[in-house]
């Protein structure tokens, strides 16, 4: 009887360990092949990789105008989905995971570290798909930044609901991959996660720089003018009606025009057709093609 409970142990035991044994081959195997697909080709200098987190379940469309369009200026991507994945898209863990911006950066900075991209390029984009980004106006302001200084830059507003675009170095990254705030102090918050949690820390931006991140100005020319812009969505019914009773004209964001760089370096809250239509009009009606 003793013998045969040992064996039944013994036979769980083994179950138990051969379980977990195809589990680690199973994620590691994922990994690697995830790691095959990547491109390593670096064009241009500096080097940048994107990471673009979908936000729709309906991936073709979307994607099939993002590759051709203003990523394949950029050296590497990757399309992460919060939905499933695809041989397009790396499944993100946690269903609305994409709209809590701590776990997701944290989460994205662990899978470049782990794919080992952080040896290969100096900046990366962290973005959504509802961006456009000028890569080539990009490119020349990174030039003059040294990727092994922790910093940050974000286009679009901290605190608002409309997804930024965030653009780190390789060494910013890394701090982020680590989990380990660079300021000691960090103000009692144990993660960027925690930061953002917290009532008193209000925004992104704060929380990138009390985690010691170094900001740099991409936002703004040397005029003060807007380098990105947002792309606005007005539904009220019968506005352009109204406003033109009231006003005598229409022009939707004219204030926002007024204080637009001629040197921008994204679009945000863009859809689908207009990354399309953006495309031709910077790159092919303008000639400015690389």
């Amino acid at each position: 009887m003793v013998f045969m409970s040992r064996a039944f142990f013994n036979y769980r035991f083994i179950i138990i360990c051969t379980a977990i044994l195809c589990l680690w081959h199973f994620y590691t195997g994922r990994q690697q092949s995830y790691y095959s697909k990547l491109q390593y080709n670096v064009k241009h200098t500096p080097s940048i990789f994107a990471t673009v987190v979908r936000q729709t379940a309906v991936p073709s469309d979307v994607i099939k105008r993002l590759k051709n369009t203003w990523l394949k200026r950029v050296d590497s991507y990757q399309f992460f989905s919060p939905f499933a994945a695809s041989n397009d898209s790396f499944r993100l863990p946690g269903g609305k995971f994409s709209q809590r911006y701590g776990p997701l950066y944290s989460w994205l900075s662990h899978w470049i570290v782990s794919m080992e991209v952080t040896n290969v390029f100096s900046f990366f984009i962290y973005t959504f798909d509802d961006a456009y980004v000028i890569v080539n106006n990009l490119r020349k302001d990174l030039a003059t930044i040294d990727s092994e200084i922790p910093t940050y830059s974000l286009l679009g507003n901290c605190s608002s609901a409309i997804s930024p675009t965030i653009v780190l170095s390789r060494a910013a990254v890394k701090a982020l991959a680590s989990g380990r705030p660079i300021n000691s102090n960090f103000d009692g918050f144990s993660s960027l996660t925690d930061c953002l949690a917290d009532n008193q820390a209000t925004n992104l931006c704060t929380c990138f720089d009390k985690f010691g991140l170094k900001k740099i100005n991409l936002e703004t020319d040397y005029e003060g003018k807007l380098r990105y812009f947002k792309m606005d969505r007005h539904f009220s019914r019968q506005e352009i009606s109204l406003t033109k009773q009231k006003h005598g004209y229409y022009w939707d964001g004219k204030e926002a025009f007024n204080n637009l760089s001629s040197n921008i370096i994204a679009f945000l809250n863009v859809n689908p057709l207009e990354q399309t239509i953006l495309d031709t009009l910077i790159y092919r009606l303008n000639k400015h093609e690389l």
